[in-house]
């Protein structure tokens, strides 16, 4: 749900038809309606959306974690286009990242965890590992 605007609530699906496909959706009216609200994610960095981050203090400004292939996707206009922001995550590497968080006293920095732990002092744009001493499992 939108913080700033209660109206606008989000679901993630995982559908097995063409014609409604997996992804984030988006509804303005309290779930009477809803839109796709996932364009620039392919189906196959699609595996199911583990998290949504909403910036508390701009709320059309959205963090998505995307389980086993994706990484880390970020909107600025509550969803209708994406682009990746997984600099420093490795995911060719094969580390997963299953949880996304904005800091709500400083919203450069986020936060993502899967494999590894991960923070970002601007806003997603890179990334570094700050999991040392965690066991070597998957994180939430």
């Amino acid at each position: 749900m939108d913080p700033s605007r209660p109206e606008i609530v989000y679901a993630g699906v995982r559908s097995g038809s063409v014609a409604q496909p997996h992804g984030l959706y988006r509804s303005e009216d309290t779930g009477e309606h809803w839109v796709f609200a996932f364009s620039g994610v392919s189906e196959g960095e699609w595996h199911l959306g583990e998290d949504l981050a909403i910036n508390p203090v701009n709320s059309r400004t959205l963090l998505v974690a995307l389980g086993y292939k994706g990484g880390v996707y970020k909107s600025h206009d509550r969803g209708p286009s994406w682009y990746s922001a997984n600099t420093g995550i490795g995911l060719e590497g094969g580390q997963y990242v299953f949880s996304a968080a904005i800091d709500p006293a400083d919203t450069d920095i986020v936060y993502a965890a899967g494999t590894e732990v991960y923070v970002s002092y601007d806003a997603g744009a890179t990334w570094q590992e700050m999991g040392e001493g965690l066991p070597a499992h998957l994180a939430w």
